[in-house]
């Protein structure tokens, strides 16, 4: 098991590939950079935590459960993050990626808008 207590961190292309990984976790408001092929060859059904915010983005609950002045992170995962993988599991990180891209641009919107005031 690998516990990442860091505030930032960046997985980097092939970095998970051991066999012996049970679970990776990520803590909660950790900036999180995930590259393309950072999981290549791993069964990610149950490998990875991710922070809550991940499952609020996908459910469309982000902009409910959170506000323009208190917004967590928004966790960075490539959408061929996971490289050799199909299916619905695959679909959902792809999904991430893409609604990610989407809030990363209003929360920047929101700052900018806010430094106007």
């Amino acid at each position: 098991n690998l516990d990442i207590h860091s505030k930032s961190i960046n997985v980097r292309t092939g970095t998970f590939r051991s066999r012996n990984l049970q679970k990776v976790t990520f803590q909660e408001n950790c900036n999180i950079n995930i590259e393309k092929h950072a999981f290549a060859g791993r069964e990610i059904s149950s490998l990875v935590k991710w922070p809550n915010v991940v499952q609020l983005i996908v459910d469309g609950k982000f902009g409910d459960k959170t506000s323009p002045n208190n917004r967590s992170p928004i966790p960075i995962i490539h959408e061929d993050a996971f490289k050799g993988y199909f299916g619905n599991r695959i679909q959902y990180y792809k999904q991430y990626s893409y609604l990610c891209q989407f809030w990363s641009w209003i929360v920047n919107r929101e700052a900018r808008h806010q430094k106007r005031k």
